[in-house]
Protein backbone atom coordinates (compact mmCIF):
# COMPACT_ATOMS: atom_id res chain seq x y z
CA UNK A 1 0.00 0.00 0.00
CA UNK A 2 2.97 2.21 0.83
CA UNK A 3 4.43 1.51 -2.29
CA UNK A 4 1.42 2.31 -4.34
CA UNK A 5 0.77 5.91 -2.50
CA UNK A 6 4.70 6.86 -2.68
CA UNK A 7 5.60 5.66 -6.11
CA UNK A 8 8.60 4.04 -4.94
CA UNK A 9 9.18 0.68 -5.77
CA UNK A 10 11.05 -0.29 -2.87
CA UNK A 11 9.85 0.37 0.91
CA UNK A 12 11.98 -0.70 4.26
CA UNK A 13 9.39 -3.17 6.68
CA UNK A 14 11.95 -1.75 9.56
CA UNK A 15 10.32 0.51 11.53
CA UNK A 16 12.94 1.40 14.70
CA UNK A 17 12.02 2.64 18.11
CA UNK A 18 14.52 5.08 18.84
CA UNK A 19 16.04 5.09 22.37
CA UNK A 20 14.84 7.33 25.26
CA UNK A 21 17.35 8.30 28.21
CA UNK A 22 14.73 8.35 30.99
CA UNK A 23 13.28 4.61 30.33
CA UNK A 24 16.47 3.61 29.17
CA UNK A 25 17.77 4.67 32.94
CA UNK A 26 15.01 2.91 34.78
CA UNK A 27 15.43 -0.20 32.50
CA UNK A 28 18.95 -0.27 34.07
CA UNK A 29 18.02 0.62 37.32
CA UNK A 30 15.12 -2.11 37.29
CA UNK A 31 17.55 -4.57 36.15
CA UNK A 32 20.76 -3.38 38.32
CA UNK A 33 17.94 -3.78 41.44
CA UNK A 34 17.52 -7.50 40.61
CA UNK A 35 20.99 -8.11 39.56
CA UNK A 36 20.26 -8.36 36.04
CA UNK A 37 22.48 -5.35 34.75
CA UNK A 38 25.11 -7.03 33.48
CA UNK A 39 23.74 -10.52 32.38
CA UNK A 40 22.93 -11.71 29.15
CA UNK A 41 19.12 -12.04 29.17
CA UNK A 42 16.27 -13.74 27.28
CA UNK A 43 13.02 -12.05 27.80
CA UNK A 44 9.75 -14.17 27.72
CA UNK A 45 5.92 -12.65 27.36
CA UNK A 46 3.96 -14.88 27.80
CA UNK A 47 0.04 -12.38 27.52
CA UNK A 48 -1.52 -11.57 24.82
CA UNK A 49 -5.24 -10.22 24.91
CA UNK A 50 -7.10 -13.66 23.38
CA UNK A 51 -6.75 -16.34 25.30
CA UNK A 52 -6.62 -18.55 21.80
CA UNK A 53 -3.16 -16.79 21.18
CA UNK A 54 -2.01 -17.09 24.83
CA UNK A 55 0.49 -20.27 24.84
CA UNK A 56 0.53 -22.09 28.21
CA UNK A 57 2.95 -21.03 31.06
CA UNK A 58 4.07 -24.69 30.81
CA UNK A 59 4.98 -24.35 27.35
CA UNK A 60 7.25 -21.45 27.98
CA UNK A 61 8.74 -22.87 31.19
CA UNK A 62 9.68 -26.48 29.19
CA UNK A 63 11.52 -23.89 26.06
CA UNK A 64 13.20 -22.05 28.89
CA UNK A 65 14.36 -25.63 30.19
CA UNK A 66 15.85 -26.90 26.89
CA UNK A 67 17.36 -23.38 25.99
CA UNK A 68 19.09 -23.16 29.33
CA UNK A 69 20.62 -26.58 29.55
CA UNK A 70 22.38 -25.68 26.44
CA UNK A 71 22.85 -22.37 26.92
CA UNK A 72 23.54 -21.56 30.92
CA UNK A 73 25.05 -18.50 30.44
CA UNK A 74 21.86 -16.66 29.48
CA UNK A 75 19.24 -15.57 32.09
CA UNK A 76 15.38 -15.33 31.70
CA UNK A 77 13.39 -12.77 32.64
CA UNK A 78 9.59 -12.61 32.59
CA UNK A 79 7.44 -9.47 30.99
CA UNK A 80 3.85 -8.30 31.52
CA UNK A 81 1.40 -6.26 32.47
CA UNK A 82 -0.03 -6.30 36.42
CA UNK A 83 -2.51 -8.17 34.57
CA UNK A 84 -0.57 -10.74 33.58
CA UNK A 85 1.45 -11.27 37.11
CA UNK A 86 0.01 -14.58 37.86
CA UNK A 87 0.52 -15.99 34.31
CA UNK A 88 4.28 -14.90 35.12
CA UNK A 89 4.22 -16.30 38.33
CA UNK A 90 2.89 -19.50 36.30
CA UNK A 91 5.48 -20.04 34.10
CA UNK A 92 8.17 -19.27 36.69
CA UNK A 93 6.28 -21.94 38.77
CA UNK A 94 6.43 -24.25 36.59
CA UNK A 95 10.27 -23.59 34.99
CA UNK A 96 11.19 -24.92 38.45
CA UNK A 97 15.45 -24.35 38.16
CA UNK A 98 15.88 -22.26 35.71
CA UNK A 99 17.26 -18.88 36.83
CA UNK A 100 14.42 -16.74 35.51
CA UNK A 101 13.44 -13.29 37.22
CA UNK A 102 9.50 -11.91 37.28
CA UNK A 103 9.78 -8.37 36.18
CA UNK A 104 5.44 -8.20 35.06
CA UNK A 105 4.15 -5.17 36.22
CA UNK A 106 7.22 -3.26 37.12
CA UNK A 107 7.72 -1.42 33.90
CA UNK A 108 6.30 1.47 32.33
CA UNK A 109 4.92 1.33 28.65
CA UNK A 110 8.52 2.79 27.55
CA UNK A 111 10.45 0.98 30.36
CA UNK A 112 8.97 -2.51 28.64
CA UNK A 113 11.17 -0.67 25.43
CA UNK A 114 13.68 -0.57 26.69
CA UNK A 115 13.92 -3.62 29.22
CA UNK A 116 13.17 -5.61 25.56
CA UNK A 117 15.97 -3.43 23.86
CA UNK A 118 18.53 -5.23 26.27
CA UNK A 119 17.42 -8.14 25.93
CA UNK A 120 19.18 -10.76 23.43
CA UNK A 121 15.99 -12.19 22.38
CA UNK A 122 12.30 -12.20 23.10
CA UNK A 123 9.74 -14.97 23.11
CA UNK A 124 6.22 -14.19 22.86
CA UNK A 125 2.40 -14.93 21.09
CA UNK A 126 1.43 -12.32 19.04
CA UNK A 127 1.26 -9.64 21.18
CA UNK A 128 2.27 -6.20 22.07
CA UNK A 129 5.69 -7.18 22.71
CA UNK A 130 6.49 -9.13 19.62
CA UNK A 131 6.16 -5.51 17.82
CA UNK A 132 8.19 -4.00 20.48
CA UNK A 133 10.75 -6.03 19.78
CA UNK A 134 11.07 -6.26 16.04
CA UNK A 135 11.11 -2.14 16.33
CA UNK A 136 13.80 -2.35 19.25
CA UNK A 137 15.94 -4.54 16.94
CA UNK A 138 15.80 -7.39 19.46
CA UNK A 139 15.55 -10.73 18.20
CA UNK A 140 11.53 -12.21 18.67
CA UNK A 141 10.14 -15.60 18.44
CA UNK A 142 6.26 -15.41 18.15
CA UNK A 143 3.54 -18.03 18.21
CA UNK A 144 1.18 -17.55 16.10
CA UNK A 145 -2.25 -20.05 15.84
CA UNK A 146 -5.40 -18.49 15.36
CA UNK A 147 -4.52 -15.00 13.57
CA UNK A 148 -2.39 -14.68 10.83
CA UNK A 149 1.49 -13.93 10.86
CA UNK A 150 0.69 -12.39 7.20
CA UNK A 151 -1.34 -9.38 8.75
CA UNK A 152 -0.09 -9.14 12.06
CA UNK A 153 3.25 -10.52 12.20
CA UNK A 154 6.52 -8.98 12.63
CA UNK A 155 8.81 -7.13 10.73
CA UNK A 156 12.44 -7.37 10.51
CA UNK A 157 15.14 -9.88 9.32
CA UNK A 158 16.09 -11.53 13.46
CA UNK A 159 11.66 -12.05 13.60
CA UNK A 160 10.41 -15.83 13.33
CA UNK A 161 7.14 -17.38 13.71
CA UNK A 162 6.47 -20.73 14.74
CA UNK A 163 3.04 -21.97 13.92
CA UNK A 164 1.40 -25.55 13.69
CA UNK A 165 0.79 -27.20 10.59
CA UNK A 166 -3.32 -27.17 10.93
CA UNK A 167 -5.79 -26.95 8.57
CA UNK A 168 -7.98 -24.31 11.40
CA UNK A 169 -4.67 -21.86 11.36
CA UNK A 170 -6.25 -18.10 10.82
CA UNK A 171 -9.74 -18.73 12.12
CA UNK A 172 -9.60 -15.54 13.99
CA UNK A 173 -11.91 -17.66 16.95
CA UNK A 174 -11.26 -15.88 20.60
CA UNK A 175 -12.93 -19.14 21.84
CA UNK A 176 -11.75 -22.82 21.37
CA UNK A 177 -13.00 -25.80 23.07
CA UNK A 178 -9.26 -27.67 21.76
CA UNK A 179 -7.14 -25.23 21.19
CA UNK A 180 -5.24 -27.67 19.04
CA UNK A 181 -2.66 -25.23 17.83
CA UNK A 182 -1.23 -25.00 21.34
CA UNK A 183 -0.55 -28.85 22.30
CA UNK A 184 1.07 -28.72 18.23
CA UNK A 185 4.18 -27.26 19.06
CA UNK A 186 6.80 -28.95 20.51
CA UNK A 187 8.92 -26.95 22.82
CA UNK A 188 11.89 -28.02 21.00
CA UNK A 189 11.29 -26.59 18.34
CA UNK A 190 10.88 -22.96 19.66
CA UNK A 191 14.26 -23.72 21.36
CA UNK A 192 16.31 -24.93 18.70
CA UNK A 193 15.27 -21.48 16.51
CA UNK A 194 16.20 -19.71 19.81
CA UNK A 195 19.61 -21.25 19.79
CA UNK A 196 19.75 -20.36 16.03
CA UNK A 197 19.03 -16.67 16.54
CA UNK A 198 21.35 -16.32 19.52
CA UNK A 199 24.22 -18.20 17.82
CA UNK A 200 23.95 -15.13 14.66
CA UNK A 201 23.87 -12.40 17.62
CA UNK A 202 26.61 -13.65 20.01
CA UNK A 203 29.10 -11.28 20.72
CA UNK A 204 27.01 -8.26 19.38
CA UNK A 205 25.36 -7.07 22.15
Amino acid sequence: MIRDFSGLEQVSCNYPLPEVKKYSEAAQLLLSQNGLQDKKLIAIAPGARWKTKQWPPEFFAAAAAEIAERRPEYEFILLGSPAEKELCGRVKEAAQTVRITDLSGQTSPGGLVEIIRHSELLICNDSGPMHIGAAAGTPVIALFGPTDPALTGPYGPQCRVIQPDLDCLGCLSKNCASVRCHSSVEPRRLAENAFQLLARGDGSK
